[in-house]
């Protein structure tokens, strides 16, 4: 941290914060007199974790909703269940193709995992991949199909 005493008593301050994967990232800012600089400091790392987790989570939300593989979606600051979680609640709304690629992320997903996600029983598992599913991935393919016709 570096900490710079301004004419009018308040520090400039440069933070340096480092990752757990090693990635800096840089804040700065101006702290009122009086103010504690390491508690600041802390509660900026905190924040950036918290933001970090959050611009990861929508990041993988935006490749589900444009149809990118599964595969490409990364969970190095947030967790699968929180995602998965949020995702739920963006699936109760989405409409069209949006819903269709949702569907996907999710048919992927095991039995024991969807009852955990929608807590739903087994059942309620089998009819919403017959009913809602395997209907949205047929529009996929019919729509990946009909591309450049």
């Amino acid at each position: 941290m570096q900490d710079h005493a301004q004419l009018d008593g308040r520090r400039r301050t440069l933070e340096l914060h480092t990752d757990h994967l090693g990635v800096a990232h840089q804040t700065h800012g101006l702290i009122a007199t009086g103010d504690d600089a390491s508690a600041l400091m802390v509660s900026h790392a905190s924040a950036l974790e918290s933001s970090l987790a959050e611009a990861e989570r929508k990041t993988n939300v935006q490749k589900i909703r444009r149809g990118r593989p599964i595969l490409s979606l990364t969970f190095d600051h947030s967790s699968v269940g929180v995602f998965r979680s949020r995702l739920r609640d963006l699936y109760a709304k989405a409409v069209g193709l949006e819903a269709a690629y949702i569907s996907r992320y999710f048919n992927s997903l095991t039995n024991p995992t969807l009852r955990t996600v929608f807590d739903y029983t087994n059942a309620q598992v089998n009819t919403m991949r017959t009913s809602r599913f395997d209907p949205h991935i047929a529009l996929i393919a019919s729509v990946e199909g009909a591309a450049g016709k």
